[in-house]
């Protein structure tokens, strides 16, 4: 009988309660997500983040404390790796203020690639989040479609958006080159393009960006007047509802009361102010249309439009110039910079450094950005998403598919265990040493040792809340090679 009540309240009467006039449907969706968090905690986000032309490695991996090899408590970013540019610190050195929020990843392959004696960039576009490889009929789609896409069919999160797919400076279009999401069509994993310009992706969120004042306040009463409506209704089936049912209502009406609240100051989600007009293919404006990209995303997060999102900064193969790093840079950075790396150069590698260093600033400005509470549960929505900072290439020059740099932020909902540095294959060498350009100590070139990125694919699924053992190319399905999360990444 408890049991009947209970699912009598959850799917008959609490939708009924729901079920406004079609003009307030949308925010009775909103509600409806806002009232299942107060009985599930907040929702598990997740951004995919990916940045062009690879690494110089030893100025990437973060150093001990003593300025040795790192462990995985024992690992700092605050370090200036090259002797010729002692004031210049290390790639990722905007990133230790937020070491505790991320595990660096030392050591994760595109082996799906590699296997196959695959690689370059077209192979990383293609890999990186879909576990796969080059489609044998074409080598240009590939074998399987992107875990985000993967995480929207299995989800079925019922936001108003199912993904927002983002890019920065690219050529445009759906080719190769400018898209890491790939979903079915017509029996094709085919890409899912990627929106350059903010404002355009700010009309997407906000449709309603241009109301006036009064139609504004209007909308804001019509909101008020459902909620005021479910709240009452919901409120009157408390004396109804057997003891054993109350958990389930009472964590309806704190859900609805924290929209309440979030009301009583305007539509809390909506107060964006649009973002200023730029041009997204101009190369001075890369840096203001960068973190307007992350402003978006933490929008979405934040009025629950979408839970799964992916950022392209600079398509493969080709430029753009950085000319904000300084007059040196406002050259085309693909053949210019990350091309020319030169481990008998020590210029070419302070300039790689220095160039990837910027994305690692961009980096921390995202999680700045998504480090705020999270309306729909407790703590940050940083604290409630699980960010994958990947590459198309590890070794620039040698447009080496293997020793991705690879970066995991977020909580992931307590799912990820955070502040760490894992090497996820064993070193061949002993590293820093006297001669730090040891092939096996930089770049690990086994492909047989290769440690496969559909772990990290896969731990993501379960961070998400799947019950799977393996993302990625159906071929690799069977090697238990390719099975499993990374050890140690996730909480048990």
């Amino acid at each position: 009988m408890t049991k009947k009540w209970a699912n009598t309240l959850n799917r008959r009467r609490f939708l009924t309660a729901m079920g406004v006039a079609g003009a307030a449907l949308p925010f009775a969706s909103m509600l409806r997500r806002h009232a299942v968090s107060a009985q599930t905690g907040a929702p598990i986000r997740f951004i995919a983040v990916s940045n062009a032309h690879g690494t110089w490695l030893p100025y990437w991996r973060p150093r001990s404390s003593a300025g040795g090899f790192p462990t995985e408590s024992d690992f700092t970013f605050d370090f200036a790796p090259s002797p010729l540019a002692p004031a210049e610190k290390s790639i990722l050195s905007p990133l230790e203020p937020w070491k505790d929020k991320l595990v660096v990843l030392d050591g994760v392959d595109y082996a799906s690639v590699t296997k196959f004696d695959g690689g370059g960039h077209e192979a990383g576009m293609l890999a990186m989040l879909t576990g796969g490889k080059e489609s044998a009929s074409d080598g240009w789609t590939p074998t399987n479609i992107s875990v985000d896409q993967y995480l929207v069919d299995q989800l079925q999160p019922g936001t108003p958006l199912n993904s927002l797919e983002l890019s920065v400076y690219d050529r445009g279009g759906s080719g190769i080159y400018e898209n890491m999401s790939f979903r079915w069509a017509n029996g094709v994993p085919s890409p899912v393009p990627a929106e350059l310009d903010p404002y355009q992706v700010y009309l997407t969120l906000f449709p309603n960006h241009d109301l006036s004042e009064s139609e504004r306040q209007r909308l804001l009463l019509r909101q008020r007047s459902v909620l005021d409506k479910n709240l009452k209704e919901l409120e009157r089936l408390q004396s109804q509802v057997p003891a054993q049912a109350r958990p389930g209502l009472e964590a309806h009406l704190d859900g609805l009361r924290g929209v309440e609240q979030r009301l009583a100051g305007g539509i809390a989600c909506g107060d964006m102010a649009p973002p200023s007009l730029v041009d997204p293919q101009d190369k001075h404006q890369v840096p203001a249309v960068t973190k307007l990209q992350m402003d978006m995303i933490t929008q979405a997060f934040l009025c629950d439009t979408t839970r799964i999102s992916s950022l392209l900064l600079f398509g493969a193969g080709h430029g753009p110039a950085m000319p904000w790093l300084g007059s040196e840079f406002d050259i085309d950075i693909h053949n210019g910079v990350a091309h020319a790396v030169n481990a008998d150069d020590e210029k070419s590698l302070v300039n790689e450094m220095i160039t990837q260093r910027w994305f690692a600033e961009m980096f921390a400005y995202l999680l700045e950005k998504l480090n705020v509470p999270d309306p729909l549960g407790e703590g940050t929505i940083l604290d409630n998403t699980i960010i994958y900072w990947t590459n198309e290439l590890g070794d620039p020059a040698g447009h080496r598919s293997w020793s991705i740099p690879t970066i995991v932020a977020g909580g992931g909902g307590g799912k990820v265990r955070t502040g760490r540095y894992l090497a996820t294959r064993t070193r061949e060498c002993n590293w820093p040493a006297e001669d730090p350009g040891t092939a096996n100590c930089i770049w690990g070139d086994d492909k047989d040792k290769h440690f496969p990125h559909n772990r990290v694919l896969t731990s993501i699924c379960q961070v998400m809340g799947l019950d799977v053992n393996f993302f990625g190319d159906p071929v690799l399905a069977s090697d238990s090679r390719f099975q499993g999360t990374v050890p140690g990444l996730l909480n048990s």
